[in-house]
């Protein structure tokens, strides 16, 4: 979120390699830049109502993240568009759903065509 910030402003995103996270020096926000893509997993699990799911983005790429409930179908998009590099988050919030299990499912797409699509599937347990 620092990097968005940076880049915002026009500011070059600061690269480091020697943690997963962002850290200050003297000052000077340093973000780390994950280094493959990933989808964490979700917090709180088991939630009730609202979870949040985190996920890493080695460099600009297109996300979707959808919901779904065991029997397949699809119950929400939690993300759908253009992420740039760096650690996000999205929450889900279940309110209008039964206590269950439900499947995350995150496509992750860079911005150049000649890479290959991330596909990654989590599960989590909403508690009424």
């Amino acid at each position: 979120m620092e990097n968005e910030f940076r880049m915002k402003l026009g500011l070059e995103p600061i690269l480091a390699k020697e943690a997963p996270y962002f850290k200050k020096e003297k000052g000077t926000v340093v973000i780390m830049i994950p280094e493959k893509y990933a989808l964490n997993h979700n917090y709180p699990n088991p939630f009730n109502p609202v979870t949040t799911i985190p996920f890493d983005l080695p460099e600009a790429s297109r996300v979707q993240i959808q919901i779904y409930d065991l029997t397949g179908r699809e119950v929400a998009v939690v993300a759908s568009g253009q992420y740039s590099a760096g650690s996000h988050m999205v929450t889900f919030n279940g309110s209008g759903l039964p206590s269950g299990i439900y499947l995350i499912r995150a496509q992750m797409l860079a911005e150049d065509p000649q890479k290959e699509m991330h596909r990654f599937t989590g599960k989590m347990m909403l508690m009424k």
